[in-house]
């Protein structure tokens, strides 16, 4: 099973080059990292890969609705980078949005989380800011460890002060969180 890392916080405070950076220091010793952003507003495949054209059979949102998720489906679905062969990434693809699959639900994320979890060494969940969408709250919760990223400001200052009583459950682990 991999460690599972949570990287959450308010937005455009870095966390999806946050996630990257850590892939690439993760495996330096060859270990394997997978990166997955499951925020349908702003589709990541695009970002990480602009030179490739990735259809929508390789978006992480055919995964997260399927009838089944099994190990062999995600491991269908993850994208290779050309120049870290031990990163994996999965998200949207080009031109999906919110609307483009049905909503996202609690125990498909877990179940998901725990897939991909048997075929690397480290899964970086690279969060979404909006904790309506049920793939943050999941993904804190299912963290082995949690990074908190909150820019120095008071957008920064109002977002973590606006979310911290979203997660005052225990299964949150609130207090261990990085940041």
């Amino acid at each position: 099973m991999s460690k599972i890392i949570t990287v959450w916080g308010n937005p455009g405070c870095g966390k999806s080059m946050f996630c990257c950076c850590l892939a690439k220091v993760l495996t330096a010793n060859k270990d394997k990292a997978l990166i997955i952003n499951a925020d349908s507003s702003t589709p990541m495949l695009p970002v990480w890969m602009p030179e490739r054209i990735l259809e929508t059979d390789a978006s992480i949102g055919n995964v997260l609705t399927g009838l089944e998720i099994n190990t062999a489906l995600v491991a269908e679905r993850v994208t290779i980078l050309k120049e870290y062969p031990f990163i994996g990434v999965m998200a949207y693809a080009a031109g999906e949005n919110p609307f483009s699959y049905p909503e996202l639900k609690y125990d498909k994320i877990k179940l998901f989380i725990a897939e991909a979890s048997k075929l690397v060494d480290y899964i970086i969940l690279d969060c979404s800011s909006n904790m309506l969408n049920f793939f943050t709250p999941t993904a804190i919760e299912a963290a082995d460890l949690a990074v908190r990223i909150i820019t120095p400001d008071l957008r920064g200052l109002n977002y973590l002060r606006a979310h911290r009583p979203l997660l005052t459950d225990d299964k949150f682990h609130y207090g261990s969180h990085l940041t």
